[in-house]
C-alpha cells in the first residue's frame, strides 16, 4: 500500500519515525510531505534520509499569511494526491490533508490531542475517515477512535527509546545535575496569550544554585539576552530526549516538551499557561507542575532540588507505561492499515 504522511511541525517528525520503520518492514510504500516551516524540512531530511520527501506550502506568521497558506497549500495537496494516488493519508491534526483526501475519496487517518485548539481540532475531525485521540479527551463521534496514553509515547515508549548517557559528554554535564529549559515563540496562535513568567530571572536564580542550563530557544533573536547565563542549543539538537531524560528537571513554556519530560520521568515545570485535557493525567500524577508565577517557580525548584522527587517521578511513569498506557506506535500503525484495508475492500 502507498501511504502519504503529512509533517507540519517538529514533533510530527518524531511521531511518525518508528511508524515509518514498522510500515516499511511490512513492505508498504511511504511518501512524506513537509510544510516549509523554520528548519522543519532540513530536520525531516536528516531524520528520514531514505524517504521520498516533498515540500508542500510555506508557514506564514501573520493571520493574513495563515489564510494564504491554507489556500496555497490545499491546492498543492490536491495536485500532489491526484499524481501520487495513495491508499491512505495521515497526519497530526492536518485538516488540509484531510480535506484534500476527502475530496478525492481517499481515507485520511488523523491523530490529535489538542482539544482546546477548537478550530483545527474540529476541522481535522470533520475531514478524517478515522480521528484517533487519547482517552483523556472527552469527545466522541462516528469516526473517533480512542487509545490510552499520549502521542509522545510513539517515540518515547521504552520499546523504542533508550536514553544515552554519552550525549552528556558533549556538554560536560553529569546526570541529574543540570536543567533543561524550552522556551517557545509567542508567535504561535496557541501561546499568544501566555504570560511572561520572568524566564531571565529564573535562569539567574538557577545560576545562583550553580546548576548548568541547557536552553532550547525557539526565537533565536533573544539569544544575546540569555547567552551569558546558559548554553543555548542549536537545532537540530542531537539526542534531545536523552538530554531531557538526564536533567534534574525541565522548565517548558511548550506543552509538548513538558509532556515529553514528564513521560521520561523528569519533573516538568510547565509555564505555557494552557489548560489542556491531555496534560491533566500527568498533572494529577504530580509530574507536570503547572506554574506561571516567578516566586512559585523558585519555590518549586528548591523543593525539587531538596528531595528525591525525580526518583518518585521515574517510578510513577514506569508503572503507568507498564500497566496503564498503550504503545502509541502500535496504535498508529493499526489505524492506518485498517483504514487502507477498508478502502481497498470497498473499491473491490
Amino acid at each position: 500500500m502507498k501511504i502519504v504522511i503529512d509533517l507540519r511541525h517538529y514533533p510530527h517528525v518524531n511521531f511518525f519515525k518508528n511508524v515509518v520503520d514498522v510500515l516499511k518492514k511490512k513492505h508498504h510504500s511511504i511518501e512524506l510531505v513537509v510544510l516549509d516551516r523554520g528548519r522543519l524540512l532540513d530536520i525531516a531530511r536528516e531524520e528520514y534520509p531514505d524517504e521520498n520527501i516533498k515540500k508542500l506550502g510555506r508557514y506564514f506568521k501573520s493571520r493574513l499569511g495563515l489564510l494564504r497558506k491554507v489556500i496555497v497549500r490545499e491546492t498543492l495537496i490536491l495536485k500532489y494526491l491526484i499524481r501520487v494516488k495513495p491508499d491512505v493519508t495521515t497526519g497530526v491534526g492536518s485538516f488540509l490533508m484531510g480535506l484534500g483526501s476527502s475530496i478525492l475519496r481517499i481515507p485520511s487517518v488523523q491523530f490529535y490531542d489538542d482539544f482546546e485548539y477548537k478550530l483545527n481540532y474540529n476541522l481535522a475531525k470533520y475531514f478524517s475517515a478515522k480521528f484517533v485521540i487519547p482517552d483523556s479527551i472527552a469527545d466522541d463521534g462516528k469516526n473517533v477512535t480512542k487509545y490510552r496514553g499520549f502521542k509522545e509515547l510513539a517515540y518515547l515508549h521504552p520499546s523504542y527509546f533508550t536514553p544515552n548517557k554519552e550525549i552528556l559528554t558533549q556538554y560536560t554535564l553529569k546526570p541529574d545535575n543540570y536543567v533543561f529549559i524550552r522556551e517557545v515563540s509567542k508567535i504561535s496562535l496557541n501561546y499568544r496569550n501566555s504570560q511572561n513568567y520572568g524566564l531571565l530571572e529564573i535562569i539567574k536564580y538557577l545560576n545562583q544554585k550553580k546548576l548548568p542550563i541547557l536552553l532550547s530557544l525557539e526565537d533565536k533573536s533573544f539569544s544575546k539576552i540569555y547567552e551569558p547565563y546558559c548554553h543555548i542549543l542549536q537545532e537540530p539538537i542531537e539526542d534531545i530526549h536523552s538530554l531531557i531524560n538526564f536533567a534534574s528537571f525541565a522548565i517548558s513554556s511548550g506543552d509538548t516538551m513538558a509532556r515529553e519530560a514528564a513521560l521520561l520521568g523528569t519533573p516538568a515545570i510547565y509555564t505555557g499557561g494552557r489548560e489542556m485535557c491531555i496534560n491533566k493525567p500527568l498533572i494529577e500524577k504530580g509530574i507536570i507542575l503547572k506554574i506561571e508565577d516567578e516566586t512559585a517557580i523558585k519555590h518549586k525548584i528548591d523543593e525539587i532540588l531538596n528531595s528525591n522527587f525525580k526518583i518518585q517521578c521515574k517510578e510513577i511513569i514506569e508503572e503507568a507505561i507498564l500497566n496503564e498506557w498503550d504503545n502509541t506506535t502500535d496504535i498508529i500503525v493499526e489505524n492506518i492499515l485498517e483504514a487502507a484495508d477498508k478502502r481497498r475492500h470497498s473499491v473491490k
